[in-house]
């Protein structure tokens, strides 16, 4: 009888000790996981385009919140939010999902900050060792309101989608899928690109973007490294005209806009009625935001959102 009372006491001491050991080892995974990511975002965004960086969470997630965010991105668009939120779980810190972006608001080429809504906006990131592995945006709607007594109007978009994924035999390229309806731009185009009107019933773009990790880096590099984005499947229904079968080739000229050519069917549907001998093959040649078809007088597309 008196020897068992130090073997009650191991038993209840070696399994103590064991969680104990176990709950260091994981706090430390967890917070050493955390510290990799809050470096790795400070270092994307250096200061001033975010005041803080962090991660917390502990146990059960990694949560990430940026605060006073503010991006000036390729070609003039600016965005900003006080705060973004996303996580991941613990065992696959490569696999983000965003849960809310406070007060978002966004501008196109000098043009007001509008303020962005939207529903069922879902996003999510998984990253790999090289880069990018795969990113996807879907909404019901999106929306930029514009400033009271500004004097512009609103932009809006029905339902759309962004899928953007690497290649399984080339990581380096990028597999692009882009498509919303219902769009309602601020403003209408000007000159000979008047009779499209104000409203895109739909626009689809798919391809592979060569280079595109580098892309993603710079797109000063990406231009200097002969990335373009492939168009292998395009469509375009725009007011009375539609564009389908799009096929063409887009790149950065030296200004970083984009420079290209697309090819596709086009017709004129008044009323959704196609004219006869008004259908047939369409080139659009791009440069610097402005649009020529078929060698015809071009129209400038870097304004309607603005």
């Amino acid at each position: 009888m008196p020897k068992s009372k130090p073997r009650n006491l191991a038993g209840l001491v070696i399994p103590f000790f064991l969680a104990t050991c176990l709950i260091a080892g994981y706090w430390f995974y967890w917070f050493n996981a955390a510290t990799q990511i809050e470096s790795r975002v400070r270092a994307a965004l250096p200061a001033p385009l975010a005041t803080s960086v962090s991660v917390t969470g502990f146990p059960y997630r990694l949560t990430l919140t940026v605060r006073d965010l503010a991006l000036n991105v390729q070609d003039g668009v600016r965005f900003q939010a006080p705060s973004l939120v996303a996580t991941a779980t613990p065992f696959n810190p490569m696999l983000w999902v965003l849960e809310g972006v406070e007060k978002p608001s966004i501008a196109f080429r000098g043009g007001p900050m509008r303020t962005v809504t939207a529903t069922a906006l879902k996003a999510s990131l998984r990253l790999r060792p090289q880069g990018l592995e795969r990113f996807s945006l879907t909404f019901d709607s999106l929306a930029g309101v514009a400033p009271t007594g500004s004097g512009v109007s609103d932009w809006a978009s029905g339902r759309g989608l962004v899928h953007v994924m690497s290649s399984a035999t080339d990581t380096m390229t990028l597999g692009f899928v882009a498509q919303a309806s219902a769009i309602q731009l601020s403003k209408p185009l000007e000159g000979s690109g008047a009779i499209l009107g104000q409203a895109i019933n739909n626009v689809r773009i798919a391809g592979p973007i060569k280079e595109g990790q580098t892309l993603l880096a710079s797109p000063n590099a990406w231009r200097q490294k002969g990335g373009y984005l492939s168009i292998m499947a395009g469509e375009v229904i725009w007011g009375p005209v539609s564009l389908t079968n799009a096929t063409g080739k887009l790149s950065l000229g030296a200004d970083n806009r984009f420079v290209g050519r697309i090819d596709g069917q086009g017709a004129l549907k008044p009323e959704g009625i196609a004219v006869a001998g008004l259908s047939g093959p369409v080139g659009l040649a791009i440069e610097g935001g402005e649009v020529s078809v078929a060698g015809l007088a071009g129209f400038d597309l870097t304004n309607i959102f603005r």
